[in-house]
């Protein structure tokens, strides 16, 4: 469902691409189109505002959960502050992606991401696969709702992108994108089951009493490696969403002067 949601939003965004004045966003090469002008392009201003509060909320709880992923990761690696100070400090981090003009500036980035996180995937596969199974390992069935949320919240995530539009608003090819977003599934399906299975195996059910499944691991410098990635992971994560959080209320505030440009150009096309 994840996956043909993205490929309905492609389509969507490439009628709309046509639909609007292509003078009108090749004179403003830093505009980012965002879902709620897809939506209200094609639907309507009230569909747009309605789009726009569902973005904003996503994104803002999106962003929030990085945040705190942030800080529990540094707190493995640092606990000389507590987890609270480290929120703060990556709060302040966390407001240097405004300083990126747009998505298309973002790619390189992206890129390293990617790198951290199959760096990661490997070292706790290879750490736990070749190593005997501890004792006294029980793998229990969800046993309250909120741990069978939990588990489904993580399965939801596959096939899902919060950001789709801004993704292939920054691709020179954006027709292409279904494609790239079903090898990029297939490659997050492969880096993320690998560990996963991994680590159930070798500690069961001890992952439900530990925020960070890091933790668990004997340190090594290869641990602390992982551990320092696995942050860059999440601080690159967390600019993305926060970039699109960023373009989202600067054409609220009318700081963009492309606020709601591509639903004026729609209409003086039709005209």
């Amino acid at each position: 469902m994840g996956l043909w949601s993205q490929s309905a939003i492609n389509v969507l965004y490439l009628r709309h691409k046509r639909m609007v004045n292509p003078e009108t966003t090749a004179n403003q090469p830093w505009h980012t189109t965002q879902l709620h002008e897809v939506i209200g392009g094609l639907l309507g201003s009230k569909w747009m505002i309605v789009s726009l509060v569902f973005n904003i909320v996503t994104l803002f709880y999106v962003s929030s959960a990085q945040l705190i992923a942030c800080s529990n990761v540094a707190y493995t690696v640092n606990d000389n502050l507590d987890k609270r100070t480290w929120t703060f400090v990556f709060g302040a981090i966390f407001s240097l992606p405004i300083l990126f003009p747009s998505a298309h500036n973002y790619r390189v980035w992206s890129f390293l991401g990617v790198v951290t996180i199959i760096f990661d995937s490997a070292y706790m596969t290879i750490a736990t696969l070749f190593d005997r199974k501890a004792g006294n390992v029980r793998h229990s069935s969800p046993r309250s709702s909120q741990e069978y949320f939990t588990g489904l919240v993580g399965m939801l995530i596959l096939g899902n992108v919060p950001i789709p539009v801004e993704i292939m608003d920054a691709m020179w090819k954006p027709d292409e994108y279904q494609a790239a977003n079903l090898y990029g599934m297939a490659c997050i399906l492969v880096v993320v089951m690998l560990p996963s299975i991994s680590m159930e195996r070798k500690f069961g059910d001890k992952l439900l009493a530990t925020p960070n499944a890091m933790l668990l691991l004997p340190r090594s410098k290869f641990h602390n490696s992982a551990s320092v990635l696995i942050l860059l992971h999440v601080v690159i994560n967390f600019g993305m969403y926060s970039l699109a959080l960023y373009a989202t209320w600067e054409k609220i505030a009318r700081l963009s002067t492309l606020a709601c440009t591509p639903l004026h150009s729609m209409r003086r096309g039709r005209r």
